[in-house]
């Protein structure tokens, strides 16, 4: 029977998960062999005003042993997940858009949306022979700067 007044509003939750991977070559893309990255911490927000930038806090969470993640019954709307790298990493890349450990979505009734993340181990090293030699990997290579030592 129909109840007279009442609306009501059945709408299916979605989910959004993904993987935060270790971009071993720093390549931006996830190859074979690549492994993801546990403890890392991995924001949901929502996008209010749908232009791709975070709003509102929804939920945190953080990356299991296979460096995967997953928001569960998330209501239909704009959502925007984010990232953040751990200590000693610096991030390569990231599923859709630039490389800036966001990725805006929408999600739609009863569907599951992915967003993943690549980050690298930032590596520094110093030899010492008649200068000293610092040298840095970064995202986009390898710049190295030598100093003359102080006597």
């Amino acid at each position: 029977a129909d109840a007279p007044d009442q609306d009501f509003l059945d709408t299916q939750s979605g989910t959004v998960g993904g993987t935060v991977y270790d971009d071993l070559n720093g390549d931006g893309v996830v190859d074979a062999g690549e492994p993801g990255i546990a403890g890392v911490t991995v924001e949901l927000w929502e996008d209010t005003d749908g232009d791709g930038t975070p709003d509102v806090p929804v939920a945190t969470t953080t990356t299991d042993e296979n460096g995967e993640y997953v928001f569960e019954d998330v209501p239909p709307g704009d959502y925007v997940v984010v990232e953040t790298d751990p200590a000693g990493y610096g991030s390569t890349g990231d599923s859709v858009g630039p490389n800036d450990n966001q990725v805006p979505l929408t999600v739609d009734p009863g569907e599951d949306e992915t967003a993943d993340f690549l980050t690298r181990v930032t590596r520094t090293c110093c030899t010492t022979l008649r200068a000293r030699c610092s040298r840095t990997s970064t995202a986009t290579g390898w710049w190295i700067r030598w100093r003359t030592p102080t006597v």
